[in-house]
C-alpha cells in the first residue's frame, strides 16, 4: 500500500507539473496582453475622458462637460471643411464598394480560371503591396503630371493640364489612384477565397453545362460571399479614417475642398498642441457614434442575404 507521505509527494509533484505547464503559454501571452491593455484600453479610455476636459492656463486639464462636443457640432454645421470632408469620405466609400469591389472580384475570377496572362497579372497585383508608398506616389505623379501631358501634346496636339497639381482634377485622380492601389490587395484576398472553393462543385457545374458567367454568378460569388461581406464591412467602418492617400501626395498641404475626414483628423492631430487634444477626442467620439450603428446595420444586411447561410 502507498503510504500517506508518498501520496502527498505524488500530489505535490502533480501540482508542480500542472503549474509548469502554464509557464510557457503565460510567458507567450503576457506581451500581447500588456500591449492590448496599454495601447487599446489605456489609449481609448484616456481619449474618452479627454473629450470631457479642457486645457487651462495653469498647465493642466479641467473637467468641462460637453463643451468640446458643442464646439465640434458647431464646426460640423458651419465649417465648409467638414462638409467637404464628409462628402469626399462618402464618395471614397462609394468608389470602393461599387467600383473597386466588382472589378477586383472579376479580375480575381480571371486569374482563378488561369486564363491567358493570369500568372503575369498575379505578379503585377503583388507589386503595389511590396513597393514603397513614396515610390508609388512619385511614379504615379510623374506619369500623370509630366509624361501624360507631354505625350498628349506631342502626338495629339492636346494641351492637357497637370491632373495631380490641378485642384479641379485632384479628387478624381486620387480616386483613380485609390482604385489602382487597392485593386491588388483586395484581388489577392478574393483569389485566396476562390482557391478554397471545392473543385468538385466547379466540375459538377461544368458537367451541367454552366457557362463561365453563370459559374461566376451562381457558384463562385456565393462561395466567397464571406470575404466579400467582410471587406465591405471594413470599408464602411473605416469611412472616416480613410485619407485617400492625400498625405502621401501633398503632406499637410492638400486643398480643403479635396480633403477627407480621415485626412483632416490625421493632420490636425499631428499639428495639435496639448490644448487641442480634447476637441479632437470629442470629434473622434462623435464620428465613432455615427459610423458604429451604420456598420452594424450593414453587417446585419450582409449576413441576412448570405446565400450560404440559408
Amino acid at each position: 500500500m502507498t503510504s500517506a507521505n508518498e501520496t502527498g509527494l505524488l500530489k505535490k509533484q502533480a501540482r508542480a507539473a500542472k503549474w509548469k505547464s502554464y509557464v510557457f503559454p503565460t510567458v507567450m501571452l503576457a506581451y500581447p496582453v500588456v500591449q492590448v491593455l496599454i495601447f487599446y484600453f489605456g489609449v481609448n479610455i484616456n481619449s474618452l475622458l479627454l473629450a470631457f476636459k479642457l486645457y487651462d492656463d495653469a498647465g493642466g486639464y479641467t473637467w468641462a462637460g460637453f463643451e468640446n462636443f458643442r464646439t465640434v457640432f458647431y464646426e460640423l454645421f458651419h465649417d465648409p471643411t467638414f462638409s467637404a470632408g464628409i462628402r469626399n469620405s462618402l464618395i471614397t466609400l462609394a468608389v470602393s464598394v461599387f467600383i473597386t469591389t466588382p472589378l477586383s472580384t472579376l479580375f480575381s475570377y480571371y486569374v482563378y480560371k488561369r486564363y491567358r496572362g493570369a500568372e503575369f497579372f498575379k505578379v503585377m497585383l503583388v507589386l503595389p503591396m511590396i513597393t514603397s508608398t513614396l515610390v508609388m506616389v512619385l511614379t504615379f505623379t510623374g506619369f500623370v503630371d509630366r509624361f501624360l501631358p507631354q505625350f498628349m501634346e506631342k502626338h495629339f496636339g492636346v494641351n492637357m493640364v497637370n491632373l495631380v497639381s490641378n485642384t479641379n482634377t485632384q479628387l478624381y485622380v486620387l480616386l483613380f489612384y485609390a482604385v489602382l492601389v487597392g485593386f491588388g490587395s483586395s484581388s489577392l484576398l478574393y483569389l485566396g477565397a476562390m482557391n478554397g472553393i471545392s473543385p468538385e462543385m466547379i466540375e459538377a457545374g461544368k458537367m451541367d453545362g454552366v457557362t463561365p458567367f453563370r459559374e461566376f454568378i451562381h457558384l463562385v460569388v456565393p462561395s466567397i460571399y464571406g470575404t466579400f461581406g467582410t471587406l465591405i464591412i471594413v470599408a464602411v467602418a473605416g469611412v472616416f479614417t480613410n485619407q485617400l492617400n492625400l498625405y502621401s501626395f501633398f503632406g499637410t498641404g492638400a486643398q480643403p475642398q479635396n480633403s477627407t475626414i480621415g485626412y483632416y483628423l490625421y493632420t490636425q492631430t499631428q499639428a495639435a498642441s496639448v490644448a487641442g487634444y480634447p476637441r479632437l477626442a470629442a470629434m473622434g467620439i462623435i464620428f465613432t457614434l455615427i459610423v458604429a450603428p451604420v456598420t452594424l446595420l450593414v453587417r446585419y444586411i450582409i449576413n441576412k442575404f448570405d446565400p450560404m447561410g440559408e
